[in-house]
């Protein structure tokens, strides 16, 4: 392989580990579960979203922050696998869970405003006993 295709390779190396959160690693708790999350929280975070992973492991998840509170609409945009969407709701209670599949093209949205939204593997949030009512923490709630 010539230099140049090794730097070129190396280059996009480091623009995909840039390009993930830096804030991986961190955790909120649902319903008193703890759950790891990657925080995705600028725009360019929230709008990349979980395109480009394979999946997402028992107990992990990506958690969307944002500085206010409107109402909130997610979609299935290029994600590979299938997952739950959480709301969170402005008392910091889970207000919606909705199943979304690869390939579905409905758009779903929160109950009510909402600064917070947690995607997770589908079925796991159930599996947990986690619900609509149960309270969402987060040691960086701001």
């Amino acid at each position: 392989m010539s230099p140049l295709r090794i730097l070129a390779s190396l280059a996009l190396v480091a623009v995909l580990v840039a390009s993930c959160s830096a804030d991986a690693g961190e955790t909120v708790t649902l319903g008193g579960v703890e759950v790891r999350v990657l925080v995705a929280d600028d725009d360019r975070e929230r709008s990349r979203g979980l395109q480009g992973y394979d999946s997402l492991t028992d107990g992990e998840g990506m958690l969307f922050v944002y500085d206010d509170a409107v109402v909130r609409t997610f979609a299935m945009k290029q994600v590979a696998f299938p997952i739950d969407v959480l709301f969170v709701g402005e008392e910091l209670t889970v207000t919606a869970v909705e199943p979304l599949d690869p390939g579905d093209a409905r758009l779903v949205s929160s109950p009510g405003t909402c600064r917070y939204v947690v995607e997770l593997p589908q079925g796991w949030a159930e599996k947990q006993g986690i619900a609509v009512g149960d309270a969402f923490e987060y040691a960086s709630n701001r």
